[in-house]
């Protein structure tokens, strides 16, 4: 089973990216016969606090509803819900609660924002510039991340799933927002690996070196 908690802001009576990106992922899983279990944040009329949906998939019944967590990945949807101000009181949101010890942080963000011992765990990814340079919701290049790092559904099964959230003619761009979000993701990976290699070979031409 994976288990996915996403981080954002929930406004009353509107569209909420991080909670109906949820929801697009969890549709997506049914389309391939798996099971999903939605737990949506209950306080949603107190606008603009932070909140947060966790969505569990799985190819057998979930049967729990418990809430002792084991997150394969923590998502955190705005940059600043690292870090909250509560009338001029610091307020931490302890986004590591109940992530594996192997699980992932993805941040919202291009800059990198230290967090003791979760560091080597932290993927940045503006997906706000994607969603500005696609002209689309921050839900597509979202959902996008998300499977990429966890594969939880295909590609396919991605693409029906954002159609059917898509109005009108937006279907062309929530694909392309997805797709750059794999993209570079893609490209990040391949950067770092190209890093590991450069070290290696550095490394390995000074054990040459007689001095």
């Amino acid at each position: 089973m994976k288990e996915i908690r996403i981080y954002g802001r929930r406004m009353p009576y509107i569209l909420n990216n991080f909670l109906e990106g949820a929801k697009i992922l969890a549709k997506a899983a049914v389309f391939e016969g798996k099971y999903v279990q939605i737990r949506e944040p209950w306080d949603f009329l107190r606008g603009g606090r932070p909140n947060a949906v966790t969505l569990r998939i799985d190819t057998k019944p979930i049967n729990t509803l418990a809430k002792d967590y084991r997150l394969d990945m923590v998502v955190v949807s705005e940059r600043d819900l690292v870090v909250v101000s509560k009338f001029g009181i610091v307020e931490k949101i302890d986004i590591t609660h109940y992530l594996k010890n192997d699980g992932i942080i993805l941040l919202n963000t291009k800059d990198r924002i230290p967090l003791q011992d979760y560091d080597k765990r932290i993927i940045n990814l503006d997906m706000n510039q994607i969603a500005v340079d696609y002209n689309t919701g921050l839900r597509f290049p979202l959902v996008g991340a998300i499977n990429k790092l966890l594969s939880l559904v295909s590609e396919k099964s991605l693409q029906q799933a954002i159609r059917d959230a898509s109005e009108g003619d937006s279907f062309t761009n929530n694909i392309k927002a997805m797709e750059k979000a794999y993209a570079k993701l893609e490209e990040s990976k391949h950067l770092s690996s190209m890093k590991s290699s450069q070290i290696s070979k550095a490394v390995n031409t000074l054990k040459k070196v007689k001095i």
